[in-house]
């Protein structure tokens, strides 16, 4: 697991890291505007969160290819993926998407981080993805499974491509020549998150039309102390 992480984190931080040090020679190399420095800084401080989100899921990816066993605990799906949704509205919105979520009380067995973390970069990757019309998220339950299910009209993926969805550092040709930038590390870690949890990944896709990802995951009871959900 060790070796793997140092290989894995080698590859992904020495270009992100080489960037961050040109754009520190260049604001160096002359007295500048105060306005020059803030504009550098704004880009430092987008690079810097990008290798955090990437470190972070190197860690992740790593304790669960270690086996460690998952501490988990009854999770309500609906506000845990209402709470994700929310955290992306404004970028959504920025870019002219509509990104709406409907959730039905729906629960699992499961750690709440991790679910988090799986959750984030689903919606996250439709989001970047999507350049017009919307990105829909539902949680539903449906003979005693739970399903998120995030569908996008963006890019879309090639079918020869859908197989390697998933694999970590894989970014498809169209995904790379894409302004926005991404580590091929976000559906990899969605990916192990959900086969922690014993439940699949499904993912259907057309070129030009849209994505649709659905985590599914076994449902349990609700706990007898559990509230309704707003």
């Amino acid at each position: 697991a060790l070796r793997t992480f140092t290989s894995n984190a080698a590859h992904e931080l020495q270009t992100p890291l080489t960037v961050l040090q040109g754009h520190v020679e260049i604001a160096l190399r002359r007295s500048r505007s105060a306005e020059s420095y803030e504009s550098t800084l704004h880009l430092l401080d987008r690079k810097l969160d990008d290798m955090v989100r990437t470190v972070r899921a190197l860690l992740t990816l790593t304790r669960l290819d270690r086996g460690e066993e998952l501490s988990t605990e009854p999770v309500a799906l609906g506000p845990l993926v209402r709470d994700e949704v929310d955290t992306v509205q404004a970028r959504a919105a920025d870019k002219g998407l509509s990104l709406t979520i409907e959730a039905e009380d729906v629960w699992v067995d499961g750690q709440p981080d991790l679910l988090r973390e799986a959750v984030q970069n689903l919606v996250d990757n439709a989001v970047k993805y999507t350049e017009e019309g919307a990105v829909r998220v539902t949680v539903t339950e449906e003979a005693g499974r739970a399903a998120v299910c995030c569908r996008d009209t963006g890019m879309g993926i090639k079918a020869e491509d859908l197989p390697h969805v998933g694999g970590r550092f894989y970014r498809s040709a169209e995904a790379g020549a894409a302004e926005s930038e991404g580590s091929g590390l976000g559906l990899a870690l969605v990916r192990r998150i959900v086969e922690a949890h014993e439940g699949e990944l499904q993912v259907e896709s057309t070129p030009g039309e849209g994505s649709r990802f659905e985590i599914v995951l076994d449902a349990v009871m609700a706990p007898a102390t559990a509230s309704s959900p707003p």
